[in-house]
């Protein structure tokens, strides 16, 4: 995996590479990156359930009720002192300059009736998106295969259009016992 430099922090705010214990690893460990300090909000607006995962109390510093925020992220710090970026530890992609959760596709593509089955990766490539979406969908057996064109207009009304993208492949897989 390609490394990214993050250097380090903005004045007022503080970069951390915990393990899974929220101990800070040692220079050359992988960990989570978490971020403190005055960029940090309170969390995300009228979803507690995912405020709660990823905006936790400081374990090294607890004054005041200090937040961190995990970002999903994963990092090391450098023998020079600098953070260096590893890739994500979640399925969030960056597209466009914008941030997709594939997940969140894959589920609005299966709340589709005809849908069975759905798996959504992203595949690096060089043009401005930056990554292609790639979407495989088996349908349910007593689907005709016509349906194809009504169930992509489902699915682009359903997703966020900056995550279809102009980079969107579908495909469409018959499940077998295997």
């Amino acid at each position: 995996m390609r490394k990214s430099r993050l250097h380090f922090s903005c004045p007022g705010e503080e970069l951390y590479v915990l393990d899974e214990q929220m101990n800070e690893t040692e220079p050359g460990t992988m960990g989570d990156l978490y971020i403190s300090g005055v960029g940090v909000g309170l969390g995300y607006w009228e979803d507690p359930e995912k405020t709660d995962e990823v905006f936790l109390e400081n374990p090294l510093y607890s004054e005041n009720g200090d937040l961190i925020y995990k970002t999903g992220d994963l990092a090391r710090e450098g023998k020079d002192g600098l953070i260096y970026f590893h890739g994500r530890s979640d399925t969030q992609i960056k597209s466009r300059g914008y941030r997709i959760e594939l997940g969140e596709i894959e589920n609005a593509i299966n709340s589709i009736t005809d849908i069975m089955e759905t798996a959504v990766v992203a595949i690096p490539t060089d043009d401005f998106d930056g990554k292609a979406v790639c979407c495989a969908y088996v349908l349910k057996s007593n689907t005709n295969s016509e349906k194809t064109e009504i169930i992509k207009k489902s699915w682009c009304r359903i997703i966020w259009s900056r995550a279809v993208g102009s980079s969107m492949t579908l495909c469409r897989k018959t499940k077998t016992v295997n």
